[in-house]
């Protein structure tokens, strides 16, 4: 990364990643010094890892307070910051024919952040789903659309009720509930009296005649079919219901 940009983020970055920053750039500095006064395999691998140290750093500040100018040196670059951010991705993903003729660097040589981001959306599979990121997105449109088919059906659903109340065609349950309390006290109450009134005009009608039987079955079908026509008929019932209690 070039001095100027590392400027540039010195003043955007807040202080604990200033001194990140310069911690990570002086050691970059200390690995080339010491690799210019000994040109060693080893020195060469610890100026590679602080640089690579310092680029990555570098770059996640720089995609967070400047993300328009990050960019990558190499595929090996894009490969890594692929794989950090949730790709399915390999170097040869990258590197093969197929892969540098989706993802091209710019005139500068350069591979951008905006350039990789949208070779990943189109081209590559997240790790954790497997799948494309534009086939979650359309999923969750999918999905989207469902939850508002489906609350929009329920919406038209309540006012299609609501205006079926207002033209009478429902009652309230508390209503609907105590009409068939009263019908019910009205049926209890017919066949009590039925019971108490008649009990004498069966014995007589049957004289104890097992013979009589279906006599006796004719005239208490007859009676039933009486009160539950009175039960089913349209009509308003007075109860008188206890007096209600108040908790104090």
């Amino acid at each position: 990364m070039e001095k100027s940009q590392l400027d540039k983020l010195l003043k955007l970055a807040s202080d604990e990643e200033q001194y990140q920053l310069k911690v990570f750039y002086n050691a970059s500095i200390k690995m080339l010094k010491e690799y210019q006064v000994q040109s060693t395999s080893t020195k060469l691998k610890d100026l590679q890892g602080a640089e690579a140290a310092l680029d990555d750093f570098a770059g996640r500040l720089q995609e967070r307070y400047m993300p328009e100018t990050r960019t990558f040196s190499n595929r090996l670059a894009v490969t890594k910051y692929l794989t950090v951010e949730g790709w399915k991705v390999s170097k040869s993903t990258v590197y093969n024919r197929t892969g540098k003729a989706k993802l091209l660097p710019r005139e500068d040589g350069l591979f951008h952040l905006k350039d990789v981001n949208k070779y990943a959306g189109v081209f590559l599979k997240r790790k954790d789903t497997g799948k494309r990121l534009q086939t979650e997105q359309d999923n969750l449109q999918r999905r989207k659309t469902g939850l508002e088919v489906e609350k929009l059906e329920v919406e038209i659903a309540r006012a299609k009720h609501k205006q079926k109340v207002e033209e009478g065609l429902y009652i309230p349950r508390d209503q609907f509930e105590i009409e068939l309390a009263s019908r019910a006290t009205v049926l209890d109450a017919g066949i009590a009296h039925f019971f108490q009134s008649d009990a004498a005009t069966w014995i007589h009608l049957v004289g104890g005649d097992q013979r009589k039987l279906p006599e006796l079955i004719s005239v208490l079908m007859a009676a039933k079919d009486e009160f539950m026509n009175q039960y089913a008929r349209a009509r308003e019932f007075v109860v008188e219901i206890g007096e209600e209690t108040v908790d104090s």
